[in-house]
């Protein structure tokens, strides 16, 4: 009995690691047979398998930056019961589950394209120099954090062999970097996170508050107009048109979304977007109604 209880525990540390709930960031892989308004069960298919392929390689980052960061986040207060931080999982298997996940992830992607597994070796390497340089970089932070979202959706959009339209393109890069600058505004703002913790020390050095939060409200807008440019070509929608009225209510959504953001972010509350979203119940029906309404709009 107590062999199978170590046993569920190893693999709930494992699947702590991977943050299987930080997947459906990877959900955007889908917005192109969305995009195209497919009934196609094999486009689907393989967009589903470009979405397993790249939260693989997503999870192997997770575990090789929660390796590098391992005394950063033992100062945390809620990443030091991290398995690794806590060393619940050791270095040596951190290591070796990281490349297991890698491998697969890449063998995945691989058996979709060439172009499909190039992307996520870019993915990988930008993933890599984050850890390692860019994330204490000026703006480069947020940039790089930006293109991981473009691959992503670049990835689905070679799976299926449609291309990505530029406003889909600039819509993700913008709403990414918006993701990006909630999180350091969060951090910056929340006080649970001790002033002289490094990332913390780091922000503070790179960035102030204040202009963070004009960035985002500056970033907020651009992610509207390019959202509402993507939607509007589409398909051909009359102005009087059921069509229009299900994606004027989504682009009414993305705003209240974008705002309560930026709102959320002042206060500190989202350092981490997906259990932040879980946790404010408001912010998550707007996000799923927007979808239900986007989804309704194409499909109408």
């Amino acid at each position: 009995m107590s062999n199978n209880r170590s046993l569920s525990g190893f693999l709930n540390s494992v699947i702590k690691s991977m943050r299987i709930w930080q997947w459906p960031k990877n959900l955007i892989v889908f917005t192109i047979p969305l995009g195209i308004v497919s009934t196609d069960f094999f486009l689907y298919q393989r967009t589903f398998y470009a979405f397993f392929g790249i939260s693989l390689l997503a999870s192997s980052v997770y575990f090789f930056n929660d390796i590098n960061d391992i005394e950063l986040d033992r100062t945390h207060p809620i990443k030091k019961n991290r398995p690794i931080a806590s060393k619940e999982i050791s270095l040596q298997l951190a290591y070796f589950i990281s490349i297991i996940l890698a491998l697969l992830g890449g063998f995945i992607l691989a058996q979709l394209s060439n172009m499909t597994f190039a992307l996520g070796i870019a993915y990988l390497i930008i993933n890599i120099t984050y850890t390692y340089k860019l994330k204490y970089i000026k703006f480069l932070d947020v940039l790089s954090i930006s293109i991981m979202f473009v691959i992503r959706v670049l990835i689905g959009s070679y799976a299926i062999v449609i291309p990505a339209s530029n406003y889909l393109l600039g819509f993700i890069f913008f709403a990414s970097s918006g993701l990006a600058l909630s999180k350091r505004i969060s951090v910056l703002n929340d006080p649970k996170v001790q002033a002289n913790t490094e990332y913390r020390s780091v922000l503070n050095n790179l960035y102030s508050s204040t202009n963070l939060i004009s960035l985002l409200t500056i970033n907020s807008s651009l992610s509207v107009i390019t959202f509402i440019l993507w939607i509007g070509g589409l398909k051909d929608v009359e102005i009087l048109s059921l069509e229009s009225i299900f994606f004027s209510f989504t682009a009414i959504l993305m705003i209240l979304i974008l705002r309560k953001i930026v709102r959320l972010s002042t206060n500190g509350l989202l350092e981490d977007f997906v259990i932040g979203v879980i946790r404010d119940k408001s912010l998550l029906y707007q996000i799923i109604f927007s979808l239900i309404f986007l989804i309704l709009g194409l499909y109408v």
